[in-house]
């Protein structure tokens, strides 16, 4: 009993030592709720269950690959527009040939990089990756 009680209160002393004060706290109401809840790069995607990136937020790399993607391409690596085959599974699961990778050549980097994008049944859902396919972000359009 003694151990459980020492539990409950180290988790109540934890939870308010990484809050603010609580004099300095802002009402349920304040427009810091509605300011951390409005981010445009928060939130889960309901169809996907992926946190997501606005287009904002991207690199203009990124902005830029997208552009061609709307464009049609013409596309710097042979590998752009080739089929992904989702084998990691981190993306819902589709029929083989539902997703499409492009690369996001970024500054200082020797090669491809590790950063993809990923366009879903021609242009349905667009994903971000930027460590080669270990997670995704469904790109907001």
């Amino acid at each position: 009993m003694v151990l459980g009680v020492a539990v409950v209160l180290g988790y109540v002393v934890w939870t308010l030592a990484r809050n603010e004060p609580m004099t300095a706290q802002a009402p349920a109401t304040s427009t810091r709720t509605s300011t951390t809840t409005a981010k445009p790069s928060q939130g889960i995607d309901p169809d996907t269950k992926l946190p997501w990136i606005d287009v904002a937020d991207l690199p203009s790399q990124g902005r830029q690959v997208l552009a061609l993607i709307d464009k049609g391409g013409p596309y710097p690596y042979s590998q752009d527009g080739g089929t992904f085959s989702n084998a990691e599974k981190l993306l819902p699961l589709k029929a083989k040939g539902f997703y499409t990778e492009y690369t996001v050549r970024l500054p200082g980097s020797s090669d491809r990089g590790p950063v993809r994008i990923i366009m879903g049944g021609q242009g349905l859902w667009f994903f971000w990756t930027a460590d080669h396919y270990a997670s995704f972000s469904r790109i907001r359009r």
